[in-house]
């Protein structure tokens, strides 16, 4: 699979930004980032990766976006504050990573609109959740889709406690979602490389289509 992967550009300047007014991203603005990753003023982006990723510590929890600095910085509605990446502190010993998919498509798509992926969140202090979509447009422009790769990253000192979380978080995925926990085909710490490194699983490899509507439903809360 590892050659089939695509990768942000390393020759177009990519950082991640807070959002500093997350109830300013709807559904018109995962539109607008749609629509203008297909105009001539972004051609030369290639693949269009835009990371939305949702982060919890004990009981603060934050939404970054990880993109095109030139992009990103056009979304005025969201006052985005660039950050030095957080993903690169943690030891990796301490973090389980693993990939999210479909557990019944048809189902899965209805429940995403409302969803809410933070409501399933309960941590001690000194741990952390990190939850990110990795997407690429899909479908043409007028589509209004995004090809996804979905990644959930659990961080705590305690192994015992990692396992816990990541068998409650799944049910949750399970329960209130129908997603579910992809088939380990990687180690842990492979799947936490691909999400510092915000890596896209083509559809040719895993196709997991969503629209801005249900991408937004999985980020609120």
């Amino acid at each position: 699979m590892k050659d089939f992967v695509e990768f942000p550009n390393a020759k177009i300047p990519y950082s991640i930004f807070l959002v500093q007014n997350p109830e300013n991203l709807t559904q018109e603005i995962l539109s607008k980032i749609h629509k203008l990753l297909y105009t001539e003023r972004f051609r030369k982006i290639d693949p269009k990766i835009i990371s939305f990723e949702r982060i919890a510590k004990g009981k603060s929890k934050a939404l970054v976006i990880h993109g095109p600095k030139e992009l990103l910085k056009s979304l005025n509605e969201l006052q985005l504050l660039e950050l030095e990446d957080f993903s690169k502190k943690l030891e990796i010993s301490r973090v389980l990573s693993f990939e999210v998919g479909y557990l019944n498509r048809g189902e899965s798509l209805e429940k995403l609109i409302t969803a809410g992926i933070m409501k399933g969140i309960d941590l001690e202090e000194d741990e952390y959740f990190f939850f990110q979509v990795v997407a690429h447009p899909a479908g043409g422009v007028e589509k209004n889709q995004f090809q996804v790769s979905i990644r959930i990253a659990i961080s705590s000192q305690d192994s015992v406690r990692r396992a816990t979380l990541a068998k409650q978080f799944n049910n949750y995925l399970i329960e209130n979602l129908g997603l579910s926990r992809l088939e380990k085909n990687q180690s842990s710490s492979d799947i936490y490389e691909a999400f510092k490194k915000r890596i896209l699983i083509p559809k040719e490899v895993f196709k997991f289509t969503l629209t801005s509507e249900q991408v937004l439903g999985l980020l609120r809360g």
